[in-house]
């Protein structure tokens, strides 16, 4: 080998020496930067801004290309969609080779656990009553060497999850849930199994499937099942606005869900059978409450206790309407500042008794006006009622007419039919005693005037 040769091998030998020490030098020094401080309240900062909320890591922990910390923890301010989160052992893998050069790409990011708190997400108002936005979270712009300005994350894995939120009158709590988050374009796709629902006043909830979609605080409810722990589901889909005031616009459909989950619990022992239908739930952080509609049906329904049936039955010697069975029964209903309508009532016991009509519910206070209809075998024990009460014949029933009035309170409902049978069975009664001491008197009067 020529003397040129050996410079030259020695040459290159140096150079090659130079840049392995440069690049372990360089990753050294990268390492010991992304695992100091200065990296640790950068990248609290820069999540701060991602979240809208003021966010802190713990310190960060390295293994190879592998990097781990013991989670983070952030608050929000009034008005923020989040007010307080917590993630637990997050890990994920670097790939040095893109990151030297600039680019973050971080394939998976894994999370033991997640607690979220929604709190309150109205903002504060102005003078004039108008939502005020919340002011921007600390954060920074700029990402200094030598974490390079570009970060690519395709997916986040919460192997747990939970997540508290506001639903007035109550509050909502999701738990025991995992979530798998992938990037599409500029928003995220989220896919949650397992777990379930908690809802003030109501049974918990299977989360049987969902699927969401997130951008730029808006969130869309794709699809949504949940399940009741006896039988039936609710499916739901829709949108919530999280910024600046929440707005939540959802669709449901019941099917077959207890009726027992949705009526008072006084009214659990009179009212049973299967719920059915769509409606649409609309929450604009208003005060006044949400607003509330649907059209649903009972399917296998059962009406008993109820002290107006009670008393038509003893009236009537019919024992059928102390347990009735409702053939039929749908109506349409609208709840809108708290204020509960029921319309559309239609509800039948074949070759018994139909009722048609609307009731509403106010604070407890029911007002109502109703048509009952009954076939006329069953007033054959109230001679009179079908001329005086129940005077209107249509489709093999006979109406009371006036319809019937409803009013008094949900523990107490009252209506003015069973004044009105009562009144003719005093006044066959006062007519029999009547005739009872005319006959008497007629039976003395020629004994009366003697001496």
């Amino acid at each position: 080998m020529s003397r040129r040769s050996k410079v030259a091998l020695i040459l290159v030998g140096l150079l090659a020496i130079a840049l392995l020490s440069g690049a372990g030098y360089l990753y050294w020094k990268t390492k010991n930067y992304l695992g100091g401080e200065e990296f640790r309240l950068l990248l609290s900062r820069a999540t701060s801004k991602a979240l809208g909320i003021n966010c802190e890591f713990a310190p960060i922990q390295w293994s190879g290309t592998t990097a781990y910390t013991d989670g983070f923890q952030g608050e929000g301010r009034a008005g923020q969609p989040i007010r307080k989160i917590r993630a637990d052992q997050i890990r994920t893998e670097i790939d040095w080779m893109q990151a030297l050069r600039g680019h973050w790409h971080l394939n998976t990011i894994e999370i033991q656990e997640v607690h979220i708190d929604l709190g309150d997400s109205n903002p504060p108002l102005d003078s004039n009553g108008n939502p005020t936005p919340p002011g921007p979270a600390e954060t920074t712009d700029s990402y200094p060497a030598p974490i390079g300005e570009k970060v690519d994350i395709d997916h986040i894995v919460l192997q747990k999850i939970r997540v508290q939120f506001p639903m007035p009158p109550g509050n909502g709590l999701i738990e025991h849930a995992s979530a798998r988050i992938s990037r599409d374009g500029n928003a995220w796709l989220m896919d949650v199994s397992g777990g379930h629902l908690r809802y003030t006043g109501y049974p918990d909830f299977s989360l049987r499937e969902c699927r969401l979609r997130y951008n730029s605080d808006h969130l869309h409810i794709l699809n949504a099942v949940l399940a009741h722990p006896d039988h039936g589901q609710i499916t739901l889909s829709g949108e919530a606005s999280l910024q600046p005031v929440r707005n939540l616009s959802l669709d449901f459909e019941l099917q077959q869900i207890p009726v027992s989950v949705f009526v008072p619990q006084d009214w659990r022992a009179r009212l049973t059978g299967d719920l059915s239908g769509p409606g649409h739930l609309l929450d604009n952080a208003s005060p006044k409450g949400p607003t509330l509609s649907a059209s649903l049906r009972l399917e296998d329904g059962r009406l008993e206790a109820l002290p107006i049936l009670d008393r038509v039955a003893d009236a009537t010697g019919t024992r059928e309407f102390k347990s009735l069975r409702l053939h039929t029964a749908r109506c349409d209903l609208e709840c809108k500042e708290a204020v509960w309508k029921f319309s559309n009532i239609k509800i039948e016991s074949e070759g018994l008794l139909r009722i048609e009509g609307r009731v509403d519910e106010n604070a407890g206070n029911l007002n109502g006006l109703v048509d009952i209809g009954t076939i006329p075998a069953t007033l054959k024990l109230l001679p009179g009622a079908q001329d005086k009460v129940f005077t209107r014949q249509q489709d093999g029933y006979v109406w009371a007419a006036p319809a019937v009035t409803i009013n008094g309170t949900l523990q107490q409902p009252q209506e003015d039919l069973s004044p009105r049978l009562t009144d003719i069975v005093v006044k066959q009664i006062e007519g029999k005693v009547k005739n009872a001491l005319d006959g008497v008197f007629n039976l003395l009067k020629p004994y009366m005037n003697q001496p």
